[in-house]
């Protein structure tokens, strides 16, 4: 059966191990599980993944997730397994899928451990009775996780925000934006000549600005952290006039098929997205204006 499944193998060859320090290892392990869910796109409940076929000698079972997988979800998710686990870069369409946090979150699960303890995963492969591949992970491995995982990444980007705070005496002058989509604060870096500008973002108290430039992005975190910048411009306003004037502009979209007609005609389509078509008087949000004809709504 296509199920996620892996091995756990704590103190292997000793006697027991500290109730308290399970616990620790077991958390971090279904974090790390759950940060693997989300790699591959599948659900990230915590109540998905059992543990299960406990041994009877060193302390050791099964994590398996319940519910079969798509084939090739399946092997999606042994192979993010099988990359972080292994430390192993090789893979590119892996790599896209893993996030530093990911891995990050695998070298988690050895803070628990002393110097002299390990935790051994078996992988196992589909249908398989026994692990295909085994994993020893340690303080050192973990180590070396964390230090090949990219920190922080560079690029050439730009945020929207709005002003937050305004540095002028700082050894780097900066103006700190709150980004509009994270909420999250960016120190965005700005060279003496470009101070004029800087001042100009601060004339309107809510004013919403485009900053671009050179990008730090923390991967683990998933956010940009600062910006060496290279411009700034204030964001247009909206135009709700400039917007309707779309409206109408391109008739000969639908063909010789009123708008009613077209829609009509893609029902089945749009039932495959779990949308159907509607009367005109089910749509309470929309103005009388915009009620020419059946419209769409969404069955979530």
């Amino acid at each position: 059966m296509n199920e996620l499944k892996l091995r756990v193998e704590l103190n292997k060859g000793r006697v027991g191990i500290p109730l308290e320090k399970l616990g620790r290892v077991v958390k971090e392990t279904l974090q790390f599980l759950i940060a693997v869910d989300e790699d591959i796109g599948i659900d990230d409940d915590p109540k998905s993944w059992l543990a299960l076929n406990f041994g009877n000698n060193s302390v050791n079972f099964d994590c398996q997730r319940i519910g079969e997988l798509e084939p090739a979800v399946f092997d999606r998710g042994n192979r993010v397994i099988h990359s972080i686990m292994a430390n192993d870069y090789s893979d590119p369409e892996i790599d896209l899928l893993v996030r530093p946090a990911t891995r990050l979150q695998y070298a988690q699960i050895a803070s628990p451990l002393d110097a002299d303890e390990k935790v051994l995963f078996g992988l196992y492969g589909n249908q398989d009775e026994e692990p295909e591949d085994w994993f020893e992970l340690t303080k050192e491995t973990a180590m070396r996780v964390i230090e090949d995982t990219p920190q922080v990444v560079a690029y050439y980007g730009e945020i929207q925000g709005i002003v937050h705070a305004f540095y002028k005496e700082s050894a780097s002058p900066k103006l700190v934006i709150r980004e509009l989509s994270t909420r999250t604060l960016v120190d965005c870096f700005f060279t003496p000549d470009m101070y004029k500008a800087a001042v100009e973002t601060l004339l309107e108290p809510n004013a919403v600005i485009f900053v671009e430039g050179e990008v730090s992005e923390d991967r683990a975190k998933g956010q940009v952290a600062s910006i060496q910048v290279a411009d700034f411009r204030p964001a247009p306003d909206f135009d709700e006039d400039w917007i309707d004037s779309f409206v109408g502009s391109y008739p000969e979209y639908t063909g010789n098929l009123t708008t009613d007609g077209n829609i009509l005609n893609k029902s089945d389509k749009l039932q495959e997205l779990n949308l159907r078509v509607c009367q005109p008087e089910e749509t309470e949000l929309l103005p009388p204006a915009y009620r020419q004809g059946d419209i769409l709504q969404y069955n979530g």
